[in-house]
């Protein structure tokens, strides 16, 4: 989560999800060192909807706002590589994004 999230904190308003780094960009901020947790299941992480993404975050910001506007109880991840976002959509029950029908 390492792009800049000024834009999800002007959306959403929620500055609990973003870190700031010492270069002043806002960061997702990441529970138990994994996951993103959306506003809407923060106090009760294991409500959350496990989502993963791959790459570096594919359409992560998208997901972010979305889940914070709507109100989405998500947990979202990114797998390592492709291999292990696979392999994690694979192996578990959670939403997994893709760009095109399969």
């Amino acid at each position: 989560l390492n792009m800049d999230q000024a834009d999800y904190v002007a959306v959403s308003g929620d500055r609990g999800g973003v870190d700031e780094t010492a270069a002043g960009l806002l960061v997702g901020r990441c529970w138990g060192g994994h996951w993103w947790l959306a506003p809407a299941c923060r106090r009760s992480p294991e409500r959350c909807i496990p989502v993963l993404t791959g790459g570096h975050g594919w359409y992560m910001p998208e997901i972010m706002q979305k889940a914070a506007v709507f109100q989405m109880p998500f947990a979202v991840a990114t797998g390592r590589s492709t291999a292990d976002w696979r392999d994690l959509g694979n192996s578990h029950d959670a939403i997994i994004y893709w760009w095109e029908p399969q």
